[in-house]
C-alpha cells in the first residue's frame, strides 16, 4: 500500500479516497514537491498525495456539486495543472495535547484546560443544562 507523502498525513490507498501520483512534467512536480516542505524528499515514480490537500476547485467535476446533484464519483480527476495547496505542517513531537474542556463547579462555565479560555458556545450549553436541572426539581 502506498501512503500519501505529505507531512502528518496518514492516508494510504485503499482507504476510499483517491490518490494522485507526482505530475511528470518537471515544472509541475518541483511545485508539488516545494509545497510539500520536506527536507530532502525527492519523490519516487510510486509517490503520491491524496485528495485531501488539493482545494475543491483543482478538481475537473467538483466533489461539492457532484453530491448536490446526487452524482457518484468514484474517483475525484484533478484539472491539468492541479496545485496542491491544503497541508498541516505542524511538527508531531511539538503537537499540542487535545484540548479538554471542564465545567468549574462554582460558576458553571466551561473552561477549556490546554488554554484557559471560557468557551462561550460550550458556556450556553452548560447554563442550559443547569436550568433544566434546575426546572426538574
Amino acid at each position: 500500500m502506498v501512503q500519501c507523502a505529505a507531512l502528518n498525513c496518514t492516508v494510504k490507498s485503499g482507504q476510499g479516497l483517491s490518490m494522485y501520483l507526482f505530475p511528470k512534467d518537471p515544472k509541475f512536480r518541483k511545485i508539488w514537491t516545494f509545497r510539500l516542505k520536506r527536507d530532502g524528499f525527492e519523490p519516487s515514480e510510486y509517490s503520491k498525495l491524496c485528495e485531501r490537500h488539493f482545494e475543491k476547485d483543482q478538481f475537473a467535476i467538483n466533489p461539492d456539486v457532484a453530491y448536490n446533484v446526487k452524482f457518484h464519483l468514484k474517483s475525484k480527476m484533478l484539472k491539468p495543472g492541479a496545485v496542491p495547496s491544503v497541508f498541516d505542517y505542524t511538527d508531531p513531537k511539538k503537537k499540542k495535547p487535545e484540548s479538554s474542556l471542564s465545567v468549574s463547579p462554582v460558576t458553571g462555565t466551561c473552561v477549556s484546560m490546554a488554554s484557559g479560555r471560557r468557551s462561550t458556545a460550550l458556556e450556553k450549553i452548560a447554563k442550559k443544562r443547569r436550568l433544566i436541572k434546575g426546572n426538574s426539581s
